[in-house]
């Protein structure tokens, strides 16, 4: 059933696909669609030839698609011919496309027929006598012009967690999904990272504790895993699998064998042994989930593809591509369902509840919060790559109390990077007032940013840390700066071979000086090795190095008095973690449990990929003084006593190159030397009641792409017409008012949505069109503003030809306004209460993006007859002035409105047409001037028309249109109407009258009409002119 739907929900998507197409796409759109529908059809006729891989037509739709092959795909378009005509004589009429989108209408419903019937078979499946016929419907998808997938992604557990919904067409869920895939990647929803709660709970444990909590956390841990695994599992494999159990008695789940074998197949196989082969999976749709394939050998010697190998049963027993099997036996098994792998979610909780229950009854409540306390900070340790479930499963109430805390707050924030970034001068930060401080984003990082009151502008100061709690961007607050304990100092030598060589000292938090700042202190350094060095205490087993105590240990063994050389004990060993980060928890026969930390580094070869499981084995505590001594820099005092400060770490091996080259870095060696503690991080104290959050609604994120994304141009359009209030072109007469006379003129109105106000108002001023904005609380347009439409007039004799032709196109037609008598409404009228209102949100939307236009245009525009007659400045009623009823909120109102038509551009009309008309008005705007001065130059005579008949153009001026012809083969380049003349340029204006099918002006005739060596020409014969105009004068 599912496939069948699915193929059913493809059927639909493209028709609907159509339908959109059909109502809201451009003429060119249209063609497009028409084109590939065509080329689809006469395709699938023609691979019915081929012998091979034939995808059959049914005969209920072959008479369709026989018709719809039948008209050329070449002719969809118009041609454009060498000279730049349109030949419409060669491209499909508006009938013939409908006729194809009809036909293909039919297809889609056909198809939807037999889906639907197909899938009511299946739903009967167990009790009807027949098979619903898939590869039927699974055929008929192959007819389809492009392929419909997205109801398959978007059940992808990761849609729009890691990854959009990839979409390939125009139907509405796709539409849909492609606005959702813009806000999507444009407003991820983001979270801080765990780790940046860790101060939610206090630092309050003992070692002892901690270990404890890690031990049961990785029972806990384990479960869950192993839970999850199978979780995974599930979304990829199929619920039963084949269990394979090879001649060593491993046992290997193969799975998703039905892709390659049926029941009758597997049946025979399991009643023989078999020999097995494991290959690399190069699928690149499945190899991500399944590496791995087996392969059987048949009794023709033929390797077969068995099934893909279980990732668990891959990694449980390292298998790899290349290995083979002999004699293994095959039985179909069940895979864990649901209902199983949620009981092993359960298993992994009731770890975590029982040691809790556990710890309620043997422990008091504040030794409860330690653990609390503990189980918090280990789950969310950033230096480790631990998961937090556990605390959530075992802690959960104490949590919720927590962050139920009515005045929760985060009071100190830690702040590096500050020998990068940090501005600000440090009389100002070292201070210890209270600052003015806010994060802003800097090059991709919050950024904490202090207000220096000299400069009276905020300085960067460090990047907030990610291993602590954050503030947003754009949060302001006022708080104390505090330096770190300076583990670290810059040593300035006086030494010319070391000028630009940063000489620097770590660890000194373990000498005297700890907490001390240098603050360019000179003083004399003398280098000496570190004396009475602890030793180091490795814990050996059978005399071999198996790591050494963490320093809570060593604190633990000094407590009870066992901290002492060649110490043998008992102890049981758990191994935790993998690779650098192992560790070994030791626990003693009385229950005392320590760390052994470093064994990845320090364990003998043999030790060293051991895993422990709890052994219980006898090792030995040997107390090593090591091999190497730090160096240490001291100040030589005035008595001659040295005070250490700091040593040459391992961190520091580009200082000890340094010192070595020149001679300094050994026992004894001094010299002079100016000292600052480095100053790398600092942390933050504010005051919370001085916090000062973003407005809500504006909290911005850490900017993750800097590329503006838009929606798919097609899609965009598609968009913006189903959205916006259709456009409505209206015809009445009303009366005009110029100069005290009044006439009654033919006029047009134009209604558009408000959020096309703008672009409407622009464009009737680019062609210079005379118009009136009507306000929208004008009484007149009440019914029209409460549809959210903004109404344009205009006097028709005003609007060019071809501009009315395309707004009759963007209307679909034009609307009578007159109304007749007062009980009958007019066609535009009834068109107009058709319409209903738009939710109050988008209303108030509208009015917003268009309350700019409305207050910064001057509403009459009309500048030829003058405007409609106004008492008190407002619109005068008129004979088409009627009295509506119109339902509202389910009461009835009355309503006095009178009807003048607005105007909606260029979104409606072709695309392409659209832009030819901006083009040739651009070229014109450029041309026209310049043409109109070389006609006058080349015929000076004062008639009111002129004429210039060149080799390849010829140019006329009729008094009224400026035209430009090509002699060749008559066509016409350039046709202008003067409008006036620009006060601000002085330049004389024309408006494009370019007749359709015309190729108009090229690139190549703005170089040239727009060229120095034209402008020179037309300058001397403006001079020749004038100077034998004063000949004639003289004599």
């Amino acid at each position: 059933m599912g496939s069948i739907n699915n193929s059913v929900t493809a059927f639909e998507a493209l028709l609907s696909e159509q339908e959109i197409y059909e109502t809201y796409g451009t003429p060119a759109l249209k063609r497009e669609l028409a084109q590939q529908l065509i080329t689809k059809a006469q395709q699938l006729l023609k691979q019915e030839k081929n012998a091979k891989n034939i995808i059959p037509i049914p005969e209920f739709l072959r008479p369709n698609f026989e018709y719809i092959a039948s008209f050329d795909k070449n002719k969809v378009f118009k041609n454009k011919q060498t000279q730049g005509h349109f030949d419409n004589n060669k491209s499909l009429s508006q009938e013939q496309l409908q006729e194809v989108f009809d036909t293909q209408r039919n297809i889609y419903r056909k198809m939807i027929e037999e889906g639907c019937y197909q899938n009511q078979i299946a739903v009967d499946l167990f009790k009807s006598a027949r098979q619903p016929d898939k590869d039927s419907i699974t055929n008929l998808t192959k007819l389809l012009y492009r392929q419909v997938d997205y109801f398959k992604k978007k059940k992808d557990f990761q849609t729009y967690r890691q990854g959009i919904l990839e979409t390939k067409g125009f139907s509405p869920t796709e539409l849909t999904a492609s606005l959702v895939n813009v806000e999507f990647q444009e407003n991820q929803l983001t979270a801080s990272p765990p780790v940046q709660f860790k101060h939610l709970f206090p630092s309050n444990y003992t070692p002892q504790q901690a270990l404890e909590v890690k031990q049961v956390k990785a029972d806990y841990d384990a479960a869950y895993n192993i839970a999850s695994a199978y979780n995974r599992k599930q979304k990829f494999e199929n619920d039963t699998h084949l269990k394979i159990t090879t001649k060593s008695g491993k046992n290997i789940e193969v799975v998703n064998y039905k892709r390659f074998v049926d029941h009758s197949e597997v049946n025979n196989l399991s009643r023989q042994p078999l020999n097995l082969r494991i290959i690399d999976n190069t699928n690149r749709k499945t190899k991500n989930n399944h590496r791995l394939i087996t392969q059987y050998l048949d009794g023709d010697g033929k390797w077969n593809n068995l099934g893909f190998v279980c990732e668990l049963s891959r990694e449980k027993h390292g298998l790899k591509a290349g290995l083979n099997s002999s004699e293994a036996k095959l039985k179909v098994a069940q895979s864990l369902g649901k209902k199983e792998v949620q009981l092993l979610f359960n298993q992994a909780n009731a770890i975590a509840l029982d040691w809790r229950k556990k710890l309620e009854e043997t422990k008091t409540p504040d030794e409860l919060n330690q653990y609390t306390n503990a189980t918090w900070h280990l789950c969310h340790n950033h230096t480790l790559d631990t998961t937090n479930n556990f605390v959530y499963s075992a802690f959960g109430d104490k949590i919720i109390e927590q962050t139920a805390q009515p005045k929760l707050q985060f009071d100190n924030f830690l702040v590096g990077q500050l020998k990068k970034y940090n501005e600000v001068p440090e009389s100002l930060w070292k201070s210890d007032q209270f600052l003015d401080l806010q994060i802003q984003e800097v090059d991709g990082d919050k950024m904490w940013q202090v207000f220096n009151p000299e400069t009276e502008d905020y300085q960067s100061f460090g990047v907030a840390s990610y291993k602590e709690f954050q503030l947003p961007i754009g949060t302001k607050v006022k708080g104390q700066i505090k330096g770190d304990l300076f583990t670290t100092a810059r040593l300035d030598i006086d030494n010319p071979l070391l000028k630009d060589t940063e000489i620097v000292i770590g660890n000194m938090t373990k000498y005297p000086t700890v907490g001390h700042e240098f603050r360019n202190e000179s003083a004399t350094i003398v280098l000496s090795e570190q004396q009475n060095v602890p030793p180091q205490p490795l814990i050996k087993l059978n005399g071999k190095k198996l790591g050494q105590l963490d320093s809570n240990a060593v604190e633990l063994f000094k407590q009870y008095n066992r901290f002492r050389d060649q110490l043998t004990f008992n102890v049981s060993l758990t191994s935790y973690g993998e690779g650098n980060g192992k560790e070994i928890i030791a626990t003693t026969e009385q229950g005392t449990s320590f760390k052994i930390e470093k064994s990845h580094f320090l364990a003998d070869k043999d030790l060293k990929d051991t895993q422990f499981n709890g052994e219980q084995v006898t090792v030995t505590l040997s107390l090593e003084t090591p091999k190497k001594k730090a160096m240490v820099a001291n100040i030589k005092q005035a008595d001659g006593s040295l005070l250490p400060i700091g040593e040459f770490t391992t961190n520091q091996k580009a200082s000890k190159l340094a010192l070595s080259k020149v001679g300094l870095f050994k026992e004894g060696a001094t010299f002079q030397a100016k000292i600052n503690s480095r100053v790398t991080a600092a942390s933050i104290e504010i005051k919370p009641d001085s916090l000062e959050y973003p407005a809500l609604g504006k909290w911005q994120g850490i900017s993750q792409n800097t590329t503006e994304i838009e929606l798919e141009p097609t899609a965009k359009r598609f968009i913006e017409t189903i959205t916006t209030q259709p456009t409505l072109l209206h015809r009445f007469e009303q009366q005009w008012q110029d100069k005290g006379q009044i006439e009654t003129l033919p006029t047009l109105g134009l209604s558009v949505d408000l959020n096309r106000v703008a672009a409407t108002k622009e464009f009737l001023e680019k062609y210079h069109i005379p118009y009136k904005l009507i306000p929208l609380d004008d009484k007149s347009v009440q019914l029209e503003s409460e549809r959210s439409y903004g109404v344009f007039t205009m006097i028709e004799s005003d609007v060019p030809t071809n501009i009315r032709q395309w707004m009759e196109q963007a209307s679909k037609g034009i609307f009578d306004a007159n109304n007749s008598d007062e009980n009958a409404l007019s066609s535009y009228h009834k068109k107009l209460i058709s319409i209903l209102p738009l939710s109050n949100n988008q209303q108030q939307e509208r009015l917003q993006n268009s309350k700019a236009v409305y207050h910064t245009v001057e509403t009459t525009k009309v500048n030829k007859r003058g405007s409609p007659p106004s008492e008190n400045g407002e619109h005068n009623q008129t004979e088409n002035s009627v009295k509506i009823t119109a339902n509202s909120d389910n009461k009835q109102k009355d309503k006095i409105s009178e009807y003048i038509s607005f105007n909606d551009i260029p979104s409606e009309p072709e695309i392409d047409e659209i832009d030819k008309l901006m083009e040739q008005q651009i070229k014109t705007d450029l041309v026209a001037p310049i043409a109109a001065q070389f006609l006058k130059v080349q015929d000076p005579s004062n008639s009111p028309t002129r004429h210039y008949q060149g080799k390849e153009i010829t140019i006329d001026y009729d008094g009224h249109h400026l035209t430009i012809k090509n002699n060749q083969d008559n066509s016409i380049k350039m046709k202008a109407r003067f409008v006036g003349v620009n006060p601000a340029s002085k330049k004389s204006q024309w408006l494009s009258e370019l007749p359709e099918n015309s190729p108009g002006l090229r690139d190549a005739d703005v170089q040239k009409w727009t060229s120095e060596a034209v402008k020179n020409y037309i300058k001397q014969k403006q001079v020749e002119q004038e100077n034998n105009h004063s000949v004639c004068l003289s004599k």
